[in-house]
């Protein structure tokens, strides 16, 4: 699944790349637990700093 995590509230019920970095667990981590595979983002390095940290 893709989603577009660009601009507060662009995804429905999902944080967007303005609050990921600051709390990627509850933004990313989210859509990774919910089986997002595909993320489009402004925010590149630290999705993969934080993709990096799971398992």
């Amino acid at each position: 699944m893709w989603v577009n995590s660009l601009w507060e509230g662009f995804v429905a019920g999902y944080d967007g790349d303005r609050d990921a970095p600051r709390d990627p667990d509850a933004a990313w981590g989210r859509m990774y637990r919910d089986g997002v595979s595909i993320v489009q983002t402004d925010e590149p390095e630290a999705l993969l700093r934080y993709r990096a940290t799971l398992r």
